[in-house]
C-alpha cells in the first residue's frame, strides 16, 4: 500500500476542523514568511505566540526548497523513522508510511514524534555542551 498512497494519495480520511478546535487547534492559513525568537512570523508582521507548529504541505512531496538532498526516487525524504540520516538536525513527521499508514494521520504522527524528538534532544543536548566547552 506504500507506494500506492505515495503516488495516488491516502483513503479519504479526515478530522473535522470543529474537533480540532474543541481541542485548542487553531487553523492558521496565511503565509509564513520568516521566525523571531524562534516563533513563526507571518505576511502581515504577526509573531505567533506558539510551542508547536503543525506545518500542513499537502500530499504532494515538494522538497525543493529545502536546500539539502534529501528527497528518495520516489520524491518523498529518504529518513530513519524520520531521522535524516544524511543532514544531521532534519527531521520529518507527518509523511505517509514514515512508520507506518498511520504516520500521514493526526492520530498516528504522536508515535512518529515519539521516535524523533530524543534525537532532537540528544543533539540539542550536544550542542549545548560544544557551546558550554568553547565558552569555557
Amino acid at each position: 500500500m506504500r507506494p500506492h498512497t505515495r503516488t495516488q494519495g491516502g483513503p479519504l480520511l479526515r478530522v473535522k476542523r470543529a474537533d480540532l478546535a474543541a481541542v485548542g487547534v487553531e487553523r492558521i492559513e496565511d503565509k509564513v514568511t520568516g521566525t523571531a525568537d524562534g516563533k513563526p512570523v507571518l505576511a502581515e508582521g504577526l509573531v505567533l505566540d506558539v510551542a508547536s507548529v503543525g506545518w500542513c504541505t499537502g500530499s504532494d512531496p515538494d522538497l525543493s526548497w529545502i536546500e539539502v538532498p534529501v528527497a528518495g526516487a520516489d520524491g518523498w525524504p529518504v529518513t530513519e523513522r524520520g531521522v535524516v540520516t544524511s543532514c544531521p538536525g532534519l527531521y520529518f513527521a507527518g509523511v505517509p508510511f514514515l512508520f507506518g499508514f498511520r504516520s500521514m494521520l493526526l492520530t498516528g504522527v504522536g508515535r512518529d514524534a515519539q521516535h524523533v524528538v530524543p534525537h532532537i534532544r540528544r543533539r540539542t543536548a550536544s550542542s549545548s555542551q560544544a557551546e558550554d566547552a568553547v565558552a569555557a
